[in-house]
């Protein structure tokens, strides 16, 4: 079994898909090599993602670990996923999903020592053509051989034969590659622009019933209440979820609820819908905040602090331990926002805002708990100034890597605060968000304040 086939088994085995692993693969690979640029212009795609340097630390490494769903989607595409779940017959997220693993191993795999390829190799052009590898009989217990050209061995027995037991005399060294690049260019062309023939259809729906959890989006459910008004946000994996939750909603709430709850194939089945309606009888509190994501509890909002305890024990005691139950105001910031007048304008709470720094890894947009904590009990108070109001969400890097893919991992920084606020309740018309990259950063080198959120406020 070559490196490339043991990658389809495991990709097939890690998300549930079985032999509808292989299309996938051979699509990926077709995009890797079947570009004007070849491989560079593949990971030109990772460049103008704004993920340009951790693409580049897969090159030579055989155990880099997935990039995650948002950058997947981020750096493919949505037309780029839909063609290759089309082909496949496989769910976009499903897709998405194996993208982020898949993505990483074979710029490791196809990058031995560190050696960009300048054409696909011996190796990936047989598996394109879905060729089985010359001598594979008699070579099955031998190791799985390298991607790299030079050191793959599987076709230098055939040429040796063609010359009828004389040496190579140099050309054929260039013939074999041309046609595995030839055989790889032909298999791109067919991949995206044959139609997909109508038998595969039954095999996707017989391998691919349910991928596995480790592939999907925690499903997320955010609510807020103020003044009898009730906000409601969310997404979910079914509209029977979805259905779920409004009526729970209602049978709380009444009327009273404002909800957008969507339903996305890519996310996983919500542990705490079973028991929400037992939940949101314990949440309906003025002025407090609850999000929910996946097996996590978020509460926050201006609720005295020994109220805001006694919903916390209820919650957890509802909930269990496999719940992790948490409140905003156990954070440090939470005095900061305690110290806020009651009558507090925007710029007071901008001020408040900025003293906190919600910074992010390098190279990542990702909200960690702490963070995404802070941003609930800060929709709350958002929410409380005049509906005109607007907060602005600037993101910013630090000074390391390209100055144009730092404005865009900037904005995704943006992008991904704005997002959070919104699942908390705060109007989408109330929020801006715009990556300013390393501009104004104050180190000359990488420094987790540069990597920061800073907020202003117009009205």
């Amino acid at each position: 079994m070559s490196q490339i086939e043991a990658l389809v088994a495991n990709v097939g085995s890690r998300l549930g898909i079985g032999p509808e692993a292989a299309p996938l693969v051979k699509g990926l690979l077709q995009l890797v090599f079947g570009g004007p640029k070849g491989f560079e212009g593949f990971l030109d795609l990772f460049k103008s993602s704004g993920l340009g340097g951790l693409a580049a630390s897969w090159i030579g490494k055989s155990d880099n670990p997935p990039l995650g769903e948002q950058g997947a989607a981020q750096a493919f595409g949505y037309e780029t996923i839909a063609a290759l779940a089309e082909k496949a017959g496989l769910d976009r997220g499903v897709v998405t999903a194996a993208l982020a693993y898949l993505a990483p191993k074979l710029v490791g795999l196809l990058t031995p020592g560190g050696a960009i390829p300048a054409s696909a190799p011996p190796a990936v052009a047989a598996f394109l053509a879905g060729a089985p590898a010359a001598g594979a009989a008699a070579a099955a217990p031998a190791p799985a051989p390298a991607l790299n050209p030079a050191l793959s061995t599987r076709s230098a027995a055939p040429v040796a034969a063609v010359g009828h037991g004389k040496e190579s005399t140099g050309l054929d060294r260039y013939i074999i590659p041309g046609i595995g690049a030839l055989l790889a260019i032909a298999f791109v062309y067919h991949f995206f622009t044959s139609r997909p023939e109508p038998a595969p259809a039954p095999a996707a729906s017989q391998g691919a019933a349910s991928p596995a959890p480790a592939a999907l989006t925690p499903a997320r459910f955010g609510l807020s209440e103020e003044k009898g008004a009730v906000t409601a946000s969310g997404v979910v994996s079914d509209d029977a979820a979805r259905s779920s939750i409004l009526d729970s909603l209602k049978k709380a709430f009444g009327d009273k609820v404002s909800s957008a709850i969507s339903v996305e194939p890519n996310v996983a089945p919500a542990p705490w819908l079973a028991k929400l309606a037992a939940a949101l009888e314990i949440l309906k509190v003025p002025g407090l905040t609850a999000a929910f994501e996946g097996s996590k509890v978020n509460l926050g909002g201006a609720v005295p602090p020994a109220d805001l305890a006694a919903i916390l024990a209820k919650i957890k005691a509802l909930f269990g331990d496999d719940f992790s139950v948490s409140t905003a105001s156990s954070a440090p910031p939470a005095a900061n926002f305690a110290s806020l007048k009651e009558n507090f304008t925007a710029q007071d709470l901008i001020v408040v805002l900025n003293g906190v720094v919600l910074n992010f890894d390098t190279g990542s947009w990702v909200i960690d708990d702490g963070g995404k904590a802070i941003l609930v009990q800060a929709a709350a108070l958002i929410k409380k100034l005049p509906s005109a109001t607007v907060v602005h969400v600037g993101g910013y890097t630090d000074r390391t890597g390209d100055p144009d893919a730092n404005v865009t991992l900037s904005q995704h920084r943006a992008d991904a605060v704005r997002q959070t606020l919104i699942d908390a309740g705060v109007a989408p018309t109330m929020l801006t968000a715009k990556g300013y990259g390393s501009a104004a950063s104050t180190n000359a080198s990488s420094s987790r304040t540069d990597r920061r959120i800073e907020f202003t406020v117009s009205q």
